[in-house]
């Protein structure tokens, strides 16, 4: 079974020149970090930034960098899910090279509809997991805790 991830390792460290703050840098993608005054503000920053840097990578055309696992000092960080939901159905769709005019006649909507799916406009958790069945793909859900 095929299993679509943008879950990148990256290293948040905390700085000391000019102040107090932490840098994120992904390794898997060039040219892309980020920095917070607290642990907390550069993880959320980190996603936003892999959110765009991907998004980025679709709208150029480029193939997406795959993530390579996490080292010993590296945490794994996936996009905002708003961000997320539109470029792993993206990425399943071309996976199994299916044109957005196939996919859209599976799923039984217009081609424009499915294209807006597929940028997240209207994007709900029903239309996700429909979109997602169509193109031979199901969808999974999970929560993690973020304190203890």
């Amino acid at each position: 079974m095929q299993q679509i991830s943008l879950a990148y390792p990256a290293n948040i460290e905390v700085q000391h020149d000019d102040g107090t703050y932490y840098f994120v840098n992904f390794r898997d993608v060039k040219n892309c970090f980020t920095q917070g005054d607290t642990w907390e503000e550069a993880y959320i920053n980190a996603q936003d930034v892999l959110g765009f840097m991907l998004q980025d990578y679709v709208a150029d055309k480029v193939e997406l960098p795959k993530p390579s696992t996490a080292l010993k000092n590296e945490i794994l960080i996936e996009p905002l899910p708003e961000i997320a939901a539109p470029l792993l159905l993206y990425l399943a769709r071309t996976s199994m090279h299916i044109s957005q005019v196939q996919a859209a006649k599976k799923l039984g909507v217009t081609k424009q509809r499915y294209a807006n799916i597929e940028h997240g406009k209207n994007l709900t958790m029903k239309t996700l997991s429909k979109a997602a069945k169509a193109i031979g793909f199901k969808t999974t859900l999970s929560l993690v805790a973020t304190s203890s």
